[in-house]
């Protein structure tokens, strides 16, 4: 449900106006876990590393710190608090169906936890690689390495952090013959283990690049069917475009979630099921000098 709208859009947050009952109580723990596509174009790549950089840099401006990052020993009383930050970047499958590596082969690059600064920093030295299979990228296996990441803190705030492109391989050969997950990973029994047995609090924001929304046509029938069930699935508590709104969108979004004053009352966000359009309507949050931009009639929509 949404707390009111304005000029016809509905908003999904209550605005600063709003009394603090609205929002939930502050975290003094929060762990947040990043996960983000590495195949494509080195072009490609720096555009997501600098939105990712940006919204790093702004969540550690915002946080409160993490007084046990780095200390051994152990985790003190002390280290339960504070902001941590995880990252897991993905690259193509070198070979599909089947996996040629060798034994305990990975296309994940892992990170964390620690700071949001020195992630900033560790996330610029993530791989470039190329694009191995157009109609699907390995994000099943992060979100497997997420729903089994071992630094989520008991009694914590969650929240994870999806910048993708392509949808996940598929357990299974589909319709629209994308080839399957080498270690038949499946993406929706990995959300439910994190929604409902890991972290039963967890908010999930989703970041599509611009390719993602295919206002060209260019996916078979059946991938854009994938794509859209995907970001309908992780744009179920937010949903933003690269390209079109910000990294201030974003951050203000977290810190809605975890209960801090937020700098962008009234953020919108994208609806997770309808295609992206030009939109000329200027509106809090979004530029709308993208071609990307979605239709000013329908600006933001919540998936609960």
């Amino acid at each position: 449900m949404f707390a009111e709208s304005r000029d016809g859009r509905t908003l999904p947050h209550a605005t600063d106006a709003d009394t603090n009952a609205s929002r939930p109580p502050r975290a003094a723990a929060v762990d947040v876990l990043l996960l983000l596509e590495l195949g494509g174009t080195q072009a490609e790549s720096e555009r997501r590393v600098r939105f990712l950089r940006s919204v790093l840099r702004r969540l550690g401006a915002t946080g409160p710190p993490d007084p046990g990052a780095g200390r051994p020993g152990g985790e003190t009383p002390e280290a339960r608090t504070g902001l941590r930050i995880g990252l897991v970047g993905y690259e193509d499958h070198k070979v599909l169906p089947v996996r040629a590596g060798p034994e305990g082969d990975s296309v994940l690059s892992v990170w964390g936890p620690g700071s949001a600064e020195a992630a900033a920093e560790a996330v610029r030295r993530f791989p470039v690689r190329p694009v191995r299979h157009d109609y699907g990228a390995p994000l099943e296996d992060a979100l497997h390495a997420a729903a089994h990441w071992p630094h989520w803190r008991d009694g914590a705030r969650h929240l994870l952090l999806v910048l993708a492109r392509r949808p996940p391989h598929p357990t299974r050969q589909q319709s629209d013959l994308s080839l399957p997950c080498p270690d038949r990973y499946d993406y929706e029994e990995a959300l439910r283990r994190l929604r409902t047995v890991v972290c039963p609090d967890l908010t999930v924001i989703g970041v599509r690049d611009q390719a993602a929304v295919d206002t060209s046509g260019r996916w078979r029938p059946q991938t854009r069917e994938r794509l859209r069930h995907i970001w309908r699935d992780l744009g179920r508590d937010h949903l933003f475009t690269l390209g079109t709104h910000t990294p201030e969108d974003v951050v203000s979004c977290v810190d809605r979630a975890l209960g801090r004053p937020a700098e962008a009352p009234g953020l919108l966000t994208d609806p997770a099921t309808a295609p992206a359009a030009l939109g000329t309507a200027r509106r809090h949050g979004v530029r709308t000098d993208s071609s990307a931009a979605p239709p000013s009639q329908k600006d933001s929509e919540h998936h609960g």
